[in-house]
């Protein structure tokens, strides 16, 4: 956003992109997140106006539900998102940048000066909560979650946020979830994971996920 203001202004821009142009929102958080969302709604709502219940027979398509958010997501693939930097006269770098000075910003062996000033737009990763073991269980964050190939059985969720968007989709999808007690400790054994709640009683998953309050009884944890 900032990029386009600022070439609107008159301003040359350059971004330094080392992932993808258009970031979590576009392809990990928001618009695959609400493009499982939308279908799991949509029916939800049909279901409750007489007249119209009656013409709804079946569940989800789960995989063409998937296929539709892979789809508005171009398959992972930024080619999409390159042309709104291009009509707007923005130069993409692609790589990953360092600070090389005041206004310097160094792209493996080239320099890139601005003549106003560097904006640090570096994004984030997913934080993992403070539970003991969570981090050594590999747990699925926002990516893997909106990526997955097929929604598994059940699931794990610890957390809010985007998470919380997830897990309501993913119970659409006809996953297993719960809420319930706060995680307090995970442990991976094998390919299974046991999570330990807040009132001491555990919780077995299959394969998984992360955050910080919901749960099911087997699954990943998101």
């Amino acid at each position: 956003m900032a990029a386009g203001r600022l070439a609107q202004a008159g301003l040359d821009v350059a971004i330094v992109e080392a992932e993808k142009v258009g970031g979590e929102c576009s392809f990990y958080a928001c618009i695959p997140a609400m493009a499982m969302l939308r279908p799991g709604s949509l029916l939800a709502e049909v279901r409750r106006v007489p007249g119209a219940a009656e013409a709804v027979t079946g569940p989800l398509d789960v995989p063409t539900v998937l296929a539709r958010r892979d789809e508005l997501t171009g398959h992972q693939e930024d080619a999409g998102q390159v042309p709104w930097l291009t009509e707007r006269g923005i130069t993409l770098v692609r790589g990953w940048g360092r600070l090389a000075g005041e206004k310097g910003v160094a792209v493996g062996d080239a320099i890139l000066e601005a003549r106003q000033a560097v904006i640090l737009a570096g994004g984030t990763r997913a934080a993992l909560p403070d539970i003991d073991g969570l981090a050594d269980a590999r747990p699925w964050t926002n990516r893997e979650a909106t990526t997955a190939p097929a929604a598994p059985k059940s699931l794990v969720v610890i957390g809010g946020g985007v998470r919380e968007q997830l897990r309501a989709s993913l119970a659409e999808q006809g996953v297993d979830i719960r809420k319930g007690q706060s995680a307090t400790a995970v442990r991976r054994q094998g390919d299974s994971v046991i999570v330990t709640l807040s009132d001491r009683s555990t919780q077995s998953c299959d394969s998984w996920a992360k955050p910080h309050r919901f749960f099911c009884p087997r699954g990943p944890v998101l």
